[in-house]
Formats: structure tokens, sequence, C-alpha cells
């Protein structure tokens, strides 16, 4: 991928990032619980903490050479898809 599309990839997991802290603070304010929200943050990684890997190559089944991975530039519409 090109060094502008990595930055703009970036910036998208940036923006997933600030609205789960979003949720999540507006969550606690409220002093609400949400299971599904709450089993998402325990497993979440922000932007920064993510490999390369995870960052710009998503799950394939068919890949066996390439670990089940292909590059995020590959699948239609990759612009909207959200990292595992």
């Amino acid at each position: 991928m090109s060094p502008t599309r990595k930055r703009r990839q970036r910036k998208r997991l940036r923006d997933v990032d600030a609205v789960m802290s979003t949720l999540a603070e507006g969550m606690r304010q409220t002093q609400q619980t949400c299971r599904a929200l709450d089993r998402a943050l325990a497993t979440w990684r922000n932007e920064s903490e993510m490999p390369a890997r995870d960052k710009y190559w998503v799950f394939s089944k068919k890949d066996r050479e390439t670990g089940y991975r292909k590059g995020a530039h590959k699948v239609p519409k990759w612009t909207k898809f959200v990292p595992c």
C-alpha cells in the first residue's frame, strides 16, 4: 500500500478508536452496562497498539500461503473495513 493509503487507513482506525472511547465514556457516565461493549473493549487495541499486520491486512480463508491474510487494498470497499 502506498504511504497515502496507509495514512488514511490509520486515520480511519483512530476515528473508530474515538467512537469506542466515546461510547465507553458515555456508558460509564450514565452508569449503564452493555455486555457486548464490555466484551469488545476487553479485547480492543488502539491504532497505536496494533501491529502493521492487523492494520493493513484482512483475514482470507483462501490465502493459505500468506497465512490466511491478504492486503486490505484488495478487498472491495476496503476503505470501509474494520479490522478484526
